[in-house]
């Protein structure tokens, strides 16, 4: 019998199977230097520049070009950015708990709003022209008018937040990490009208809205993507992810969904049109990289991470070799 395979495989007679093409490689490292810790990346349709969070100021960097263009700041614990329409840069400072509002042509600081401690994760809401901050010792969000660049209110959230998400059609979906709920904001009257109990989700850290299909995306703690109907409430399927997640995207043109995972390697789905996925790769990126965001034009995901120094203790994030902090930029296969 060994004799008959080994000459059927010399003859050709069986083939070893294809390996998968890979949805993305690795087409450029772009060093971002000191300090050592990061967290939210933005990327900026109108310019083609990704902002990152990085420590005590934002990166703007060029990615075509491979270098850091600006950076703004001082800010007291960077979390999350967001870019208007006439170019002003929104920042915020987690432990100042401010949001910092930046001049998108000479990048000087204009003003800085009072917020709450904690500040963290943003989104934008174009039917209403409000920016969403979300501050988790708080149980708050924090809404910004973007036209006045002031804020115009507070909501109480039921539990401390993680992320926040908007559809692009007047509704913000928040992680209530503490609790393990969805809840659904209408930045128009100020005001929760819904919450999604998700018990299967630990900890849901990372968010993504597709209102084409009517689905959030939840990314949890305990490896699990959870898709909720927005119609229904319901939740309509639980995926497996890897360990670490901190972000959710989703590419609406090539229609899919991804978590970030600080333990290496990047969950990717693919969505139909009714808004259920299929696991297309679990693709290694690098430790660490649990942030991400993406160009929709182009598809080009955008992650930042650094050289691992030494193990880290379970259930935190490792140590970070000095000055290796760097953004990854992964192109699509053709």
């Amino acid at each position: 019998m060994r004799n008959r395979l080994a000459l059927a495989i010399l003859l050709g007679g069986f083939a070893a199977p294809a390996l998968a093409a890979p949805l993305y490689t690795l087409s450029r490292t772009i060093p971002l230097g000191p300090p050592d810790h990061w967290d939210y990346l933005t990327f900026d349709p109108a310019s083609g520049d990704v902002l990152v969070a990085h420590a005590n100021h934002t990166d703007i960097v060029d990615p075509r070009a491979g270098k850091i263009i600006a950076r703004l700041g001082p800010l007291d614990g960077a979390h999350g950015q967001f870019v208007a329409a006439n170019g002003d840069i929104f920042a915020d400072s987690g432990e100042a708990g401010t949001v910092s509002v930046f001049d998108g042509k000479t990048h000087a600081l204009k003003k800085t709003l009072k917020a709450a401690a904690d500040a963290d994760g943003m989104t934008y809401d174009p039917v209403h022209h409000t920016l969403v901050v979300v501050a988790g010792d708080a149980k708050s969000a924090f809404l910004i008018d973007t036209d006045t660049e002031t804020v115009r209110g507070r909501v109480a959230l039921p539990g401390k937040p993680e992320a926040p998400g908007a559809d692009g059609i007047g509704h913000v979906y928040i992680n209530i990490a503490s609790t393990g709920h969805v809840v659904k904001l209408d930045p128009g009257t100020d005001k929760l009208t819904a919450d999604y109990a998700v018990p299967m989700c630990q900890s849901p850290h990372g968010i993504a809205v597709d209102a084409a299909t009517n689905r959030v995306f939840t990314s949890c703690r305990n490896k699990r993507l959870v898709v909720i109907d927005t119609k229904s409430g319901r939740v309509t399927q639980t995926l497996p992810i890897a360990a670490g997640t901190d972000f959710a995207d989703i590419d609406p043109v090539r229609h899919r969904v991804f978590s970030s995972n600080g333990s290496g390697s990047l969950s990717i789905f693919a969505e139909d049109s009714q808004g259920h996925l299929t696991k297309r790769a679990e693709m290694p990126t690098e430790v660490g990289a649990r942030t991400m965001a993406v160009d929709p034009k182009s598809g080009t995901l955008f992650l930042v991470t650094a050289t691992p120094d030494g193990k880290p203790a379970p259930g935190h994030w490792p140590g970070y070799k000095p000055g290796t902090v760097r953004l990854l930029v992964y192109t699509p296969a053709p």
